[in-house]
């Protein structure tokens, strides 16, 4: 059960994560999840409210790994605190208003696949999973202690040498945060939620490669208005002058 529950499952998120995005991508480069300019402004405003609140929780749980100590909190583990009360909100909220619209609509504009109804209770059991970490009453063992445990076992599985025993030994809060991490992760290329931060890096991406092809359309157009001006400039001008040589004494008509 150790090796079943931190070993083979994270790495099997991880799988599921690259190869989830490598399908996405090749399915329809992820513009089936990704609100653009056509979608709602609610769509948008919640997808701009979910990548801040995602990147304000990942600036907190990674200032906690790397100044994690014995000594009991301070004012960082109260700033990012404070920062997570707001950015776990704000992350729901957001994931709320891209599920949202889709969920109630109806007919071809309701694109919800059963893999995004179970995101959101994912998500509700990530931020509960968070609370629980932060008000853990254990009093022998702080976040920031059980934080660096939780922060090396994920270090070692990226340096391919995992230590399962690291997260055996951690409370059981941690062990469900880690756990609920994990399966969101496997889950996440295949949600509504996929989009949000690597479809604005493909059209920005697409739009820079297009560019070069753009502005020679654009000059291939003008140089063609430009000689069909020209054109009808000395068809004009011919015109003009066979008049003006009729017109003459003796020319020929």
């Amino acid at each position: 059960m150790k090796c079943l529950l931190w070993i083979i499952l994270p790495y099997s998120s991880f799988l599921s994560f690259a190869t989830g995005h490598l399908w996405r991508y090749r399915r329809d480069r992820f513009q089936a999840t990704d609100p653009d300019a056509e979608t709602d402004r609610s769509e948008r405003l919640g997808a701009m409210a979910f990548r801040l609140g995602i990147a304000l929780v990942l600036l907190s749980r990674l200032t906690i790994a790397l100044t994690s100590k014995p000594d009991p909190p301070g004012a960082i583990y109260t700033a990012t605190f404070a920062v997570k009360v707001v950015a776990v909100p704000m992350t729901i909220l957001g994931a709320l208003m891209l599920f949202g619209p889709s969920l109630v609509a109806g007919g071809p504009r309701a694109t919800v696949s059963p893999v995004d109804r179970f995101t959101l209770p994912m998500l509700t059991a990530t931020a509960l999973s968070s609370a629980a970490v932060g008000f853990d009453p254990d009093p022998d063992d702080t976040e920031y202690h059980s934080a660096a445990m939780i922060f090396a076992w994920f270090r070692s599985l990226i340096t391919l040498h995992p230590l399962p025993d690291t997260m055996v030994h951690t409370p059981l809060p941690y062990q469900i945060r880690a756990l609920t991490l994990m399966l969101l992760l496997a889950i996440w290329p295949y949600t509504r939620l996929g989009g949000t931060f690597v479809g604005p890096v493909i059209r920005a991406l697409d739009r820079r490669r297009n560019l070069p092809a753009a502005r020679i359309v654009r000059r291939m157009g003008d140089d063609g208005v430009d000689d069909a001006a020209r054109e009808e400039e000395i068809t004009s001008a011919a015109m003009d002058f066979s008049l003006t040589a009729g017109a003459r004494p003796g020319g020929r008509s």
